[in-house]
């Protein structure tokens, strides 16, 4: 049993691959579905949290606590969902939301911008300029967003376990080339790793229990768990 995350462009090639790994395993493919438990979980607006993982922050988001408090009701709705297991996620922050646990495989996908060009104008009908701007302003929004929630570089390879480049494999190699890494024994559970999940999703619901909270929710705290308390 693993977990698998796959940080990806915004090309339509990396979801492909995560739902053929999905698929060859067995496992859940996720990505709205965070957001939906979020939801679900803290009564959050939908939309709002959906802003804080595919936008840009604005110049009054970054003077304040409001985006940092939504990415703590995701986190916890991402922990509550990863200690069920056998799951492969393909949002923004997925190597993140989930760091320091053992066994979890984190992915990036790389596909060649000038593959990621041709297939916005055959699609959408944008001139080959058009195409390539549109490539260049969707990457440097990721960046700047990621670098602001998580203080990473996302193109940094030390953040990831495996690298595929689709340029060089197919979407068919990738997946299985993922579906059989995440075999090795690195990447099992172990009881010490199920209970590293446990505390950090105990820790991140106690964090997002005080988040909702009009009377707590601009406290700065540090909450730990260790051992279930």
């Amino acid at each position: 049993m693993a977990i698998i995350t796959i940080s990806k462009g915004s090309d339509p090639e990396g979801e492909t691959v995560a739902r053929q790994v999905a698929e060859r395993l067995g496992y859940r493919c996720i990505e709205p579905e965070v957001i939906e438990e979020a939801t679900k979980r803290f009564r959050i607006s939908e939309s709002k949290l959906t802003q804080v993982l595919e936008e840009t922050p604005g110049i009054w988001e970054r003077l304040t606590r409001s985006r940092r408090n939504y990415l703590i009701f995701i986190q916890a709705a991402m922990c509550e969902l990863a200690r069920r297991d056998n799951m492969v996620y393909h949002g923004s922050g997925g190597q993140q939301l989930l760091r320091g646990i053992p066994h979890v495989l984190k992915v990036r996908v790389i596909v060649p911008i000038a593959r990621r060009v041709d297939w916005l104008v055959a699609q959408q009908g944008l001139t080959p300029e058009e195409a390539a701007k549109r490539v260049q302003a969707k990457d440097a929004e990721k960046t700047q967003r990621l670098r602001y929630l998580f203080d990473i570089d996302w193109n940094d390879p030390s953040l990831y376990d495996l690298v595929i480049n689709l340029g060089r494999l197919s979407i068919s190699s990738a997946a299985e080339t993922i579906s059989e890494m995440v075999s090795c024994p690195e990447f099992q559970k172990t009881l010490e790793a199920q209970q590293i999940i446990d505390n950090l999703a105990l820790a991140s619901l106690v964090k997002a229990t005080l988040a909702a909270n009009e009377r707590t929710n601009k406290a700065l705290v540090e909450v730990v768990a260790q051992s279930g308390t």
